[in-house]
């Protein structure tokens, strides 16, 4: 309830019906699985037992904007929708962080993480640069394919927002934007809607920033989004590093599968280097566990009649640089109102 009242407030509408339901689902040893289905006014989850409360939220969030981006602020493509994705996907859920952090249902810490999580994909996409014509052509057959127009959606809203902030020295920014496409949308009526990218374009350019150049750029052509340090400045800084390619040096499915007896050891990889062995048994495995090539893996292994612990940083050789917000210190509570109005779009 606390989610969907904070959405009507942000668009300035009002509340009505939305019905949702979960049906849990028992999981298997060491998997997790969540789905769902839009329908209208109405969600419908599916989700094992072993499903943190906070992925729920993050869904919910995610698909109830969709009530908003786009069907009420414009078109979508008739012939290639997935063309215009990284406004559909990749501004909802730059919006579903903001309004999570405005409305208090998310901690500053939390949307700093969601954010990295998604500069760190991004960061790592093996098609980071595919075209967003290659991109719309492979977005039903390819995972990462699929994954991209969120990731380079949210950072291109982040750009978006720093843009029209500069332009407007603080007075404006990217929900003024979207709200004033909005009203263009409401005024239609039931007339036809005006094609959600070009009412982008035009409305950008109402708050004094030609966008077209960056669409051609980071969308059309797929050129890497990078932040300005700044972008975020009452929260810290955009900082920009090289870093290794997370790596955990196993199949950790196939492990998974095999009563967790290690599987696929990679013979050049930094789990071999550690001492992991293909037929080792993992006294315990989690796949949720892990993503950070700088943060240290650790697992107890059973072999040769004894127990012993096994640590090894997992950085595979591939490097690449990544942005990633740094929160400074927010000790006492003006700082952090700072920060969460910047974050959340009231400062």
């Amino acid at each position: 309830e606390p989610i969907i009242a904070a959405h009507h407030r942000f668009w300035g509408d009002p509340l009505s019906p939305f019905l949702v339901t979960v049906l849990p689902l028992q999981s298997p040893t060491g998997r997790m699985s969540l789905g769902g289905t839009a329908l209208g006014d109405a969600f419908a989850f599916m989700a094992t037992d072993n499903v943190d409360d906070k992925m729920l939220t993050r869904i919910l969030a995610h698909e109830h904007l969709h009530s908003w981006i786009p069907r009420r602020i414009g078109m979508m493509p008739q012939q290639n929708d997935a063309l215009d994705y990284w406004i559909s996907e990749g501004f909802t859920d730059f919006f579903n962080y903001r309004i999570l952090m405005r409305d208090g249902i998310w901690s500053l810490e939390e949307v700093a993480r969601a954010y990295n999580e998604v500069f760190w994909n991004y960061a790592f996409s093996p098609v980071r640069n595919a075209s967003n014509a290659q991109l719309a052509d492979g977005f039903w057959g390819n995972r990462a394919m699929n994954d991209l127009p969120y990731q380079r959606g949210l950072v291109f809203a982040a750009l978006a927002d720093d843009r029209v902030r500069r332009a407007s020295n603080g007075k404006f920014d990217l929900d003024d934007v979207m709200l004033a496409m909005k009203r263009v949308a409401d005024a239609a009526g039931e007339g036809p809607r005006a094609p959600v990218r070009a009412l982008f374009v035009a409305t950008m350019r109402s708050f004094g920033v030609d966008i077209s150049g960056d669409i051609a750029r980071f969308i059309e052509r797929g050129e890497t989004i990078a932040l300005p340090a700044d972008a975020w400045a009452p929260c810290g800084k955009i900082v920009t590093s090289e870093v290794a390619e997370f790596a955990r040096g196993f199949d950790g499915y196939r492990t998974i599968a095999n009563g967790n007896k290690l599987v696929g050891v990679d013979p050049d990889g930094p789990a071999h280097a550690a001492g992991l062995r293909d037929g080792m048994q993992l006294l315990r495995l989690d796949l949720s566990e892990g993503g950070d090539a700088r943060v240290a893996l650790a697992y107890r292994v059973f072999a040769d009649g004894q127990t012993r612990e096994i640590s090894y940083l997992p950085a595979g050789k591939k490097r690449v640089i990544v942005q990633e917000l740094k929160l400074r210190t927010l000790a006492d509570d003006a700082s952090r109102k700072a920060c969460a109005a910047r974050l959340g779009g009231t400062g």
